[in-house]
């Protein structure tokens, strides 16, 4: 009995580092490859399937898997973004398996035939179109030793080094001939560890149904050399059977893959009253044209058990529309849009950008679509004309094209519309993501998606990490260029890294996450969070290590970095709870304050009162607490880095009860503030801001010099106040304790050396609690610069009352 292995390799990304992006992919095994296997039982092959689209799978170990099998024939299912990857496991395979023989077969062979041989000599063979036929005509011929040149819907090797491609493989018009797909040789793991991509399910098990073939459809980018123009339908019955047994397995999800599922619609009403009368225990989803629906049948379907239906809508531009998909009317389908959430089905939109024709205009459009449609979900791409679609022919007369197979992934512009730049489109891309998901319905959905199906977690945590990542390393080379050359100081590069990812998008995403998420996302979410942005954020991560290295001592390489990423996890867990503080449904907080209040009795005296802190634990927390002494508070903070996110974080703020004080925003400002002393107010300044400037002076801090603020000392010398340093620590959920330090005083004629001696002793503070809790000082770039020692040093100021743990640490 010969053996066949039929291979799904892995996809190919713009670059090769973002290849672990397939975690977050589909690990579903095409239905085209569990078919096409079942047929190879029945003709008495052993076969065996290897399904290395998911989870992160090498060429070598996906060579080895085949090789594993020692199959006598090697069957490759690609697509154009795959077919690479399938040619270098091929050749793998066969540097073992010498006698191996290789077909290859999918969309992109079909499509391209000769050009797919001559490219990749590591394929013996081609079958174009179905394969349920030819292929095993194919080897039928091979086996009885018969030359296959003339045999219908196969790609062979001419003597004399050329390719001769046959006619197209007939289509298959009983599809009900067929077998079921051969979901046994997938073994345990389905369908309980198989998964589609993420907010395509509504709970787990997942399975997929492909219930006929063909699209009469006439979409410019739509490749149909497999399946052709004429639909053809398994009958109801025949698919009631395929749930049946899809339900016997423990399948609550089905994914129905049919080009368009809702072609029909006599057949999808048959199809589903009789689901509706098998009871079956598991919902299921779907694609359709936008033309094809009424409020009727998707009642219909709903009652079902339809739990989403995904439109091709590809343009909001009526303009593109007439060009790539003629039937399609803006008006008709956003009716079709508002009359599927009627019916309490989700609704789910594939756009595209950068079509033949595009302009700016179409590309503004578009963007405004998004900005308003009735959608749960969407997902733009970037519009690539593959082999075997309407548009490949001519696509050279619209623009600029490059055909890289390897590129050519919807996720790269290879084609340039007339008119347009690579960066217009790119630019667009990300507003047309922006101006749907930063809309408060759209964002309040995701994390309802997320509380009821908690397995979408993880794996949107790993794709995003690949994906952020991979996208930084891309751009890496190009962006610090550009930034070192606009940027003179290493503070100005710490604020051009935050520019990056402290946008005012990911504010309200995590406001809607922090005040209306569940319970377990606000305790449970910020630490994988946190880990993501401490793998991407690699300037902000030394920084972070370093300052910890410093703070506990050198402990090895894993223990330095996971100090580290403490830092991050306890920023997360305090911006979070930050953010909820700050909103109209605030949760209870626990607040430890101490039983001796010194600065309530300095109000009481109806003297002002200067609070120095620093980056540490929950300040937002803290002010809302102190605005019980009955006195304005007065927030002293830098212009927020990004200008994006300005306006929203005072906003917020002051909603508080804060008064906000900009402190670079112009010479008046340290008059504003001496004024609120004046006027018997709390002024709250930070003192380990990383700048330099007059008011900074070097102070001994855990052992090396380091530059702290002195202007909040000049501004109580100034107004004759006292200063405490005051510190906020998250002892656990919604738990802190607040920890205020000694009065100090600054006389009014005090010298430089006085006023230096007063901020050693309260940094010497500072150090004592920053050693109780390191993993709160939330200091992200590296503090103790090179040139600190430069100069003269504030020695530091030993200190009465070191708590126990901090003298135990320090010791």
């Amino acid at each position: 009995m010969l053996k066949l292995v039929l291979l799904e390799p892995p996809y190919v990304f713009w670059d090769r580092t973002m290849d672990r992006i397939r975690d977050g992919e589909e690990s579903v095994t095409g239905w085209g490859v569990l078919v096409l296997a079942a047929v190879a039982r029945q003709h008495g092959y052993d076969v065996a399937i290897v399904d290395a689209k998911g989870g992160g799978i090498t060429l070598e170990d996906a060579a080895a898997q085949v090789a594993a099998h020692r199959p006598d024939v090697l069957g490759v299912s690609a697509t154009t973004i795959s077919i690479t990857n399938g040619a270098h496991i091929a050749a793998a395979v066969r540097e073992r398996l010498p006698n191996l023989v290789t077909v290859v077969g999918g969309p992109h062979v079909s499509a391209a035939p000769e050009a797919t041989l001559r490219a990749f000599p590591e394929f013996d063979y081609g079958i174009s179109g179905e394969g349920e036929l030819a292929l095993f005509a194919l080897l039928d011929a091979l086996a009885a030793g018969e030359r296959p040149d003339e045999l219908i819907g196969v790609i062979a090797r001419t003597d004399d080094g050329g390719i001769r491609a046959n006619c197209r493989a007939p289509y298959i018009d009983d599809v009900d001939s067929l077998p079921f797909p051969a979901w046994d040789l997938l073994g345990d793991a389905f369908p309980h560890r198989f998964g589609p991509s993420i907010f395509n399910y509504r709970c787990t098990p997942v399975a997929t149904l492909v219930t006929s073939r063909g699209c009469p459809f006439s979409c410019t980018f739509c490749d149909r050399s497999t399946s052709g123009t004429r639909g053809r339908y398994h009958s109801v019955e025949y698919v009631m059977e395929m749930c049946r047994q899809l339900a016997a397995m423990g399948t609550r999800h089905v994914l129905f893959y049919d080009d368009l599922f809702t072609v029909k619609k006599k057949r999808v009403v048959e199809l589903c009253e009789a689901m509706i009368r098998a009871k079956l225990p598991f919902t299921w989803s779907c694609n359709s044209h936008p033309n094809l629906l009424d409020l009727p049948t998707l009642k219909l379907m709903k009652r079902a058990g339809c739990w989403q239906v995904a439109y091709g809508i590809e343009s909001g531009s009526q303009r593109v529309l007439n060009v790539v998909k003629h039937e399609v009317r803006l008006p008709r389908l956003k009716e079709t849009l508002r009359l599927t959430r009627e019916a309490g089905i989700r609704a789910k939109g594939y756009l595209m950008v950068g079509h033949p024709t595009e302009d700016v205009a179409s590309l503004e459009e578009t963007r405004q679509f998004l900005a308003e449609a009735d959608l749960d979900i969407a997902q733009v791409t970037k519009f690539t004309p593959y082999p075997g679609t309407p548009a490949y022919p001519t696509i050279q007369q619209y623009g600029t094209f490059t055909e890289n197979w390897e590129r050519m992934n919807a996720m790269q512009f290879t084609f340039i519309p007339n008119g347009l730049t690579e960066d217009i489109l790119e630019e667009y891309f990300h507003r047309c993501y922006r101006a749907f998901y930063s809309r408060p319905r759209v964002l309040f959905g995701v994390v309802r998606a997320f509380a009821a199906q908690p397995s979408y977690i993880p794996r949107f945590l790993r794709y995003s990490r690949a994906y952020i990542a991979g996208i930084w390393r891309h751009r890496r080379a190009e962006r610090n260029a550009d930034v070192a050359a606009a940027l003179s100081s290493a503070t100005d590069q710490v604020r051009a890294a935050a520019l990056r990812f402290d946008g005012l998008w990911w504010r309200k995403f995590a406001y809607l996450g922090s005040v209306y998420g569940p319970e377990w996302w606000k305790r449970y979410s910020p630490p994988w969070i946190a880990a993501i942005i401490f793998l991407c954020v690699r300037r902000n991560r030394r920084g972070a290590i370093a300052n910890m290295r410093r703070v506990l001592g050198a402990q090895g390489w894993w223990r330095d970095h996971w100090n580290g990423l403490k830092v991050f996890i306890g920023f997360a867990h305090c911006v979070n709870e930050a953010l909820e503080c700050l909103s109209p449904r605030p949760k209870p907080i626990t607040i430890e304050r101490p039983a001796h209040d010194p600065i309530e009795a300095t109000i009481k005296e109806g003297r002002g009162v200067v609070i120095v802190t620093c980056h540490f634990g929950n300040w937002d927390v803290a002010a809302r607490t102190l605005a019980r002494y009955g006195r304005p508070f007065n927030l002293v903070m830098a212009r927020e880095i990004n200008a994006t996110t300005a306006e929203y974080v005072r906003a917020a703020r002051e909603a508080a009860g804060m008064r906000i004080l900009l402190s670079d925003s112009s010479v008046y400002g340290p008059f504003n503030m001496l004024r609120a002393l004046r006027r018997n107010e709390i002024l709250a300044l930070q003192l380990d801001r990383p700048i330099g400037g007059e008011a900074a002076r070097r102070v001994e801090f855990f052992g090396a010099p380091a530059l702290f603020q002195g202007g909040a000392l000049r501004l109580a010398r100034l107004a004759g106040t006292p200063v405490f340093p005051v510190f906020v620590a998250r002892r656990g959920p919604r738990h802190y304790r607040i920890v205020i330090g000694t009065e100090h005083h600054v006389p009014r004629h005090a010298s430089v050396d006085e006023m230096d001696r007063v901020l050693a002793s309260i940094v010497a503070e500072f150090e004592d609690v920053v050693r109780e809790y390191p993993d709160q000082w939330f200091q992200f770039a590296p503090f103790w610069p090179d040139d600190a020692a430069a100069g003269p040093t504030i020695a530091a100021v030993p200190r009465a009352g070191t708590t126990d743990r901090a003298a135990a640490r320090a010791r």
